[in-house]
């Protein structure tokens, strides 16, 4: 019965709500950690996991553009009954990644005292540990792409959920064990490689490649020209939700730069909260756009559950974001309610945007790249001249976070306009009809 409702036929809200679901209890645990962390580390320490984190996020970038690069792939794949190829395709840019990989972790290591210097951070060893996140970043997403191109929303939400659920029992373990800044690092990174290895189990049915094939019809070219505007947006997406902190741990003390990381962690949700949309979404276009079909009535549809969700978390914390505050992370954060008013503004529009550089990406558009990284560019300048206040920072973030928005918005409304009337039957029939006479 409940398959004949409306709901249950819409492939991008029923994905979106097993991704959300699955992702609530992953976000939640998230949460949990960071509860459990501003709690039982000092807040110098507390500011230093989450500036090493947006250090992760910023520098992960490449590495996390895999995810994209591996379902669009899959997705084509799939949409083209190839689903053969599936396995070649993972065994390969798993080989690849792991050896270029390597080569960057030996000289990510050897950078570890100055990195720990810009920080200001006493000891090598947390950021020798975010090191090699990053290179366990850029072997997760490929099989999370496999899933997700595949379209298996409710194991990308069991392994989405588990994962943070693994980082929450590894912190709490490892804390009180005495491990203090770096058990919440070394939490993080059994936590990554339970999400790495956890979807080979998933995988397993996926039918062998034929021995007798290496060739995968993609090429390196374009795998590469995909792959760079992909890379691009996702660095700007980042450099938009993490940048301000890196630049907030370097400029303020290290008392202020905690309370703007529990700004940003719990500002973030109204990013995070609505991105799952992302997830469902991408696939879905991608194969459409695969099948020659017009996917732009699933950029509406995407649009509006974003506003609903990331609305609904904005409005939340602008109401009550000292009690947010003081209740996950203590009275001691609480000061930071009015940064988070702001904050929370500039993740909704980044949220949007979002939804929008992920659907030019899906249809194979990369026009959005400039304004993104333009974007991205005039923050950081800006910050570095006009830091003198936290607030100073955040009105920075806000102005840029609403142009990249509205300028992406504008032209996203253009382009849909002029091709809704290129295929518009009427104007179609007026041109037959004027043809004759030209």
């Amino acid at each position: 019965m409940l398959q004949s409702l409306p709901y249950f036929k819409d492939k991008l809200l029923k994905g979106s709500l097993t991704l959300f679901v699955g992702n609530l209890v992953g976000s939640g645990c998230n949460y949990l950690f960071q509860f459990f962390m501003s709690r039982h580390l000092s807040v110098a320490d507390f500011g230093a996991m989450n500036s090493l984190l947006s250090l992760l996020m910023v520098t992960g970038v490449p590495a996390m553009s895999i995810l994209l690069v591996s379902a669009k792939y899959v997705s084509n794949f799939k949409a083209a009954a190839e689903v053969g190829k599936i396995r070649l395709f993972q065994r390969k840019v798993l080989r690849k990644l792991a050896s270029c990989g390597s080569g960057l972790l030996l000289l990510m290591l050897l950078s570890s005292p100055w990195v720990a210097a810009y920080l200001k951070i006493d000891s090598y060893t947390p950021v020798i540990i975010v090191f090699m996140l990053i290179f366990f970043s850029f072997l997760i997403p490929v099989n999370l792409g496999i899933v997700q191109g595949l379209q298996r929303f409710l194991t990308l939400g069991f392994l989405g959920g588990f994962s943070g659920f693994s980082r929450l029992l590894f912190g709490i373990l490892l804390i009180v064990l005495g491990f203090s800044l770096n058990g919440a690092m070394t939490a993080i990174l059994l936590s990554s490689l339970t999400l790495f290895l956890m979807p080979f189990y998933f995988l397993r049915d996926i039918p062998a490649s034929d021995p007798g094939v290496d060739d995968l019809g993609i090429g390196v070219k374009r795998i590469i020209g995909y792959s760079t505007p992909v890379v691009l947006s996702s660095l700007g997406i980042m450099a938009l939700t993490n940048m301000d902190l890196i630049l907030v741990k370097h400029y303020f003390p290290a008392e202020q730069a905690g309370v703007y990381a529990s700004v940003a962690v719990l500002g973030r949700t109204v990013f995070y909260f609505p991105g799952v949309i992302v997830m469902a979404m991408f696939p879905i276009v991608s194969e459409s756009y695969a099948l020659s079909k017009n996917p732009s009535h699933l950029l509406k549809k995407a649009l509006g559950v974003t506003i609903l969700l990331a609305g609904l978390g904005l409005i939340v914390l602008f109401i009550v974001p000292d009690l947010m505050l003081s209740f996950l992370f203590g009275k001691t954060f609480s000061q930071g309610a009015p940064l988070l008013r702001m904050f929370s503004i500039a993740m909704f529009f980044v949220a949007l945007t979002n939804i929008l550089a992920n659907f030019h990406l899906a249809v194979e558009r990369r026009w959005f790249l400039s304004y993104l990284l333009l974007g991205c560019t005039i923050e950081v300048i800006l910050i570095a001249f006009f830091h003198q206040r936290l607030i100073s920072v955040l009105v920075i973030l806000v102005m840029i976070a609403f142009s990249v928005c509205a300028l992406l918005m504008y032209e996203t409304l253009k382009l849909n306009l002029e091709r809704s009337l290129i295929e518009s039957p009427v104007l179609r029939q007026f041109s037959e009809i004027r043809r004759p006479f030209i």
